[in-house]
């Protein structure tokens, strides 16, 4: 072993980090936030940073980013497809290349909204009911297969991209799609989202968007729309537990790592035992001005340089602990 390899096997810590951010997915706008402030944390820090955008979707202008030089740890700050649905984290798994938030499988499953909610009505968490939406093509008019109301959204896109909500009755489904959609009975009442990090709830906010709009990509990320939170959300401390355990035990279940985010609705008029449902998990949450996590994160007492620092050095000792087993088995 030379004398270079020896002292990066020993060091406490990573010292190279390339921060992947932009990306080709319909959330790019979003991405390109994010990682500018995870840029700036991790400079806050001490860490020596490359940043690279991530602009085309081809092999080669990737591959070159990661190995020249090969980075210590690779941090994930794309959104949305390739980023978050386990496609980069596979790719550095292969190039032995430690990456930040959750595995290839728990960011695979989280992302396919349909697939999340088979997995976790298992543990318990109730969801609202839904299915895959097969659209008509042509002219042909197509009737709901659930009442209304109810809300049409892509399987596997985030930050509320593509999402139709339809209140009325008479209304046809969409004719054309960009990709795959569920449709999913609508849930009357409040908006809850709940941060996990490490293992733990952060608390929970609630969710107010304008008057007649919903928590779409202008409520998450445009300040003239911008919804408001409260944190913490004024809600009964037996509602609030229940959020919380099925939050906690959507990122234990999942296999979630450091950070996750879950969404949920309740509607007081509905009898206790169904009257909260979850929406969805999130293991790749926003990380910008105007999101929820690091703002619950701050309502705690925990600096976003914090949390930013954690998902780098939890790649950094999961590749500690990969070589130190494969020693032990050699």
């Amino acid at each position: 072993m030379s004398v270079k390899q020896s002292e990066n096997k020993n060091r406490a810590k990573p010292e190279n980090i390339l921060v992947i951010l932009g990306g080709v997915s319909s959330e790019r706008e979003v991405s390109l936030q994010t990682g500018q402030a995870c840029v700036d944390a991790l400079n806050k820090r001490g860490y020596k940073v490359r940043v690279f955008d991530w602009q085309k979707r081809e092999a080669t202008q990737l591959l070159q980013a990661i190995t020249t030089p090969t980075p210590d740890v690779a941090f994930n700050a794309l959104h949305g497809t390739c980023g978050e649905d386990g496609c980069l984290y596979g790719l550095m798994e292969c190039c032995a290349i430690p990456t930040t938030h959750s595995a290839t499988l728990a960011s695979a499953i989280a992302m396919d909204k349909l697939m999340t909610k088979q997995l976790l009505e298992q543990s318990g968490i109730r969801f609202p009911e839904s299915m895959k939406l097969e659209v008509a093509v042509g002219n042909e008019r197509q009737e709901s297969p659930i009442p209304v109301p109810y809300v049409i959204k892509p399987i596997a896109q985030g930050s509320s991209i593509g999402v139709v909500r339809n209140l009325e009755k008479g209304k046809p489904l969409p004719s054309s799609r960009q990709f795959p959609l569920m449709i999913e009975r609508y849930i009357h009442g409040r908006e809850f989202t709940v941060g996990v990090f490490k293992g733990t709830a952060l608390g929970i906010t609630e969710v107010i968007a304008r008057q007649g709009e919903f928590y779409d990509y202008k409520a998450k990320y445009n300040e003239e729309m911008a919804a408001s939170h409260v944190f913490p959300a004024k809600i009964e401390h037996k509602l609030a537990t229940k959020i919380c355990k099925w939050a906690e035990l959507a990122h234990k279940n999942l296999g979630c790592r450091v950070i996750s985010r879950c969404d949920f609705r309740y509607n007081p008029q509905e009898p206790e035992e169904k009257n909260l449902y979850m929406l969805e998990i999130n293991t790749h949450p926003g990380m910008t001005g105007m999101s929820l996590v690091p703002e619950q994160a701050r309502g705690v007492g925990i600096e976003f340089e914090e949390i930013i620092e954690t998902l780098v050095l939890d790649a950094w000792q999961k590749k500690e602990h990969k070589g130190k087993r494969y020693e032990a088995a050699n």
